[in-house]
């Protein structure tokens, strides 16, 4: 090495180790500048402030910077007239000290945790749960059980992705359930996850089957009165699908209960004209080893909003012989995986009135399969999604019928009419691509919302 590149190379080295210090700057140095920018009255500095937070957490949050976030957000006055959302300052502190979750701030979220608004609690909750330890789930516990009246949800993503500490979380949350109604929905769901993943033995289930049962009769009775034999629109009214979401839930965790228990609201349920509650219904009485009526699965089947969900809950049941033959084929599949796409609150929102097929194209790597091409509309969209629009599902491999669908269904509710088929592929694609780097940095979501489990993961 000649002296003048070893000059150089030290140069380098030198500006590369001033650069990294910069970045590793301790966050607790300049937290009252950020804290400010935080409760700025402009939306575009609060968002910039907390980028910038997360940003220099992401590149290195040391314990300190982490207990001094924590210590912060403790010193939070409430937000007296202001919105509570997720974006108080409190709540964006602890997200931050998140970043990386360490035991050593157990003792500092026991003592704050009482003072927190509910958007910083629900953080605390989930601070907790990333800590994934024994004695961070045992706090997660007691806090829900002391402050069960009062608080507002309980956060489940987390652990719904990785189950852990089964023994820790049940039964206990099953009987803050019992006691909070307003926490039931997400703990049910919860608890649903770990029993679908064999995470949860029977036995802490039979003692919660008697308030389970009675959480879902609650909503029972208002779902009868809603009944409609035809049209969709009356399943998407805020008040039934307010009590449809959480009592499908219940209808699938009753799959888990001893059948005695379950068994007459199970058959109440099978009785609804809905097909999606008939679903959970029916297969929580398959699982049973009970016989549901050819017609009832039937009715299921015909559904696009809830084939798919059909078709994989049986097979996970090892009893596809049940599906109805005349829907086992890629396109009702296909179409049903589309409706369900279109269904998540921040797409469409509730399942087409009209769907159509249109074409069925091959992806540029055959190996992958077929894209089904397909227009939709529905009539109270809006002007941004009114008349036909454009949407693909899959692509599914050729061979059996699947709901695996590579993973590309999608729609930029492009009006049908304004492109070809191929082009409105090429366009949805690139579409979907770019949210999907979008969303890695953000929180790593698929692009597809689907409810449609894989196999194994009802």
């Amino acid at each position: 090495m000649t002296l003048r590149t070893l000059t150089v190379a030290i140069v380098v080295t030198a500006l590369c180790a001033n650069a990294s210090a910069q970045q590793r700057r301790p966050i607790a140095k300049d937290l009252p500048g950020i804290l400010a920018r935080l409760k700025s009255a402009d939306i575009k500095a609060r968002d910039a402030a907390e980028e910038e937070l997360m940003r220099r957490a992401r590149a290195g949050l040391d314990s300190d910077d982490g207990i001094a976030l924590l210590h912060a957000a403790a010193e939070e006055p409430a937000t007296e007239g202001k919105p509570i959302d997720q974006q108080i300052p409190s709540a964006v502190l602890i997200r931050t000290a998140a970043v990386r979750p360490v035991e050593l701030y157990l003792p500092a979220l026991r003592q704050m945790f009482p003072t927190l608004e509910a958007p910083a609690q629900f953080e605390a909750l989930e601070l907790l749960v990333k800590i994934h330890s024994v004695t961070a789930a045992r706090m997660y516990v007691q806090l829900a059980e002391e402050h069960a009246k009062s608080l507002e949800e309980l956060p489940i993503e987390t652990l719904r992705a990785q189950p852990e500490f089964a023994e820790i979380y049940f039964p206990a949350l099953l009987k803050v359930a019992a006691d909070a109604q307003q926490l039931g929905e997400s703990i049910y769901l919860l608890t649903l996850e770990y029993a679908d993943q064999g995470k949860l033995e029977p036995d802490k289930l039979e003692p919660e089957a008697t308030s389970i049962v009675a959480s879902y009769n609650r909503r029972h009775g208002r779902l009868v009165q809603q009944q409609q034999q035809t049209g969709l629109k009356w399943r998407w009214a805020p008040a039934y699908h307010a009590d449809r979401e959480p009592a499908g839930v219940l209808l699938d965790l009753m799959g888990y209960l001893p059948a005695a228990s379950v068994q007459a609201a199970l058959q109440s349920a099978l009785a609804l004209s809905d097909p999606k509650l008939k679903l959970y219904a029916a297969t929580s009485i398959i699982r049973h080893s009970q016989v549901v009526p050819y017609r009832e699965l039937d009715l299921i089947a015909s559904d696009d909003e809830s084939r798919s969900l059909l078709f994989a809950h049986l097979q996970h049941l090892n009893r596809l012989d049940l599906f109805p033959e005349k829907f086992r084929a890629q396109e009702p599949l296909a179409r049903s995986i589309m409706v369900q796409w279109l269904i998540y609150p921040t797409e469409l929102g509730r399942a087409p009135d009209q769907i159509e097929l249109m074409t069925v194209l091959p992806a540029s790597d055959p190996a992958r399969g077929d894209y089904y091409i397909y227009r939709f509309r529905a009539d109270d969209a809006g002007p941004d999604k009114e008349g036909w629009r454009a949407g693909i599902a899959g692509p599914f491999k050729s061979g059996e019928p699947t709901v695996q669908d590579g993973g590309d269904t999608f729609s930029a509710f492009e009006k049908w009419e304004t492109a070809t088929a191929g082009d409105h592929l090429l366009k949805i694609l690139a579409a979907a691509k770019e949210v999907r780097e979008k969303q890695k940095p953000e929180q790593g979501a698929p692009v597809q919302h689907s409810e449609t489990p894989a196999p194994g993961t009802p």
